[in-house]
């Protein structure tokens, strides 16, 4: 087993213990892809990756050079996803709604401020 596959188990085993939702029969599933700015307008590729697991909704998300970050209150309806997730020291909210093509985008927030915003769709 790689170290990322190590660190991917860690990391999903770590998220049975967060998921506070229970899956509903809408819940995305798969991988969505797209993109994260920063506040600097950086952007960095992002793969977001849904499973669930005994009820309840599980996710990471891939970042290239920052490996996998296990996502928690993952929250979805339909016309809005929302998840939060660590990144160092600083937990991150993000509430993505649903667009008009059917991607979801929004800010992601630390603190009340906006410190970046993502924009992610289904993979075909």
């Amino acid at each position: 087993m790689t170290t990322r596959h190590r660190r991917r188990a860690a990391v999903l085993a770590t998220l049975v213990c967060l998921a506070a939702a229970p899956a509903s029969a809408d819940f995305p599933q798969g991988v969505w892809r797209g993109v994260l700015t920063s506040a600097t307008g950086e952007s960095t590729p992002v793969q977001l990756e849904f499973s669930d697991m005994a009820g309840r909704p599980l996710a990471m998300m891939a970042m290239p050079g920052a490996g996998d970050v296990g996502l928690s209150s993952i929250a979805f309806d339909g016309r809005a996803l929302s998840f939060s997730y660590r990144d160092g020291a600083t937990w991150l909210r993000c509430a993505l709604a649903r667009q008009t093509d059917g991607a979801y985008a929004g800010p992601c927030l630390a603190g009340g401020d906006t410190v970046s915003s993502i924009r992610v769709e289904p993979a075909e």
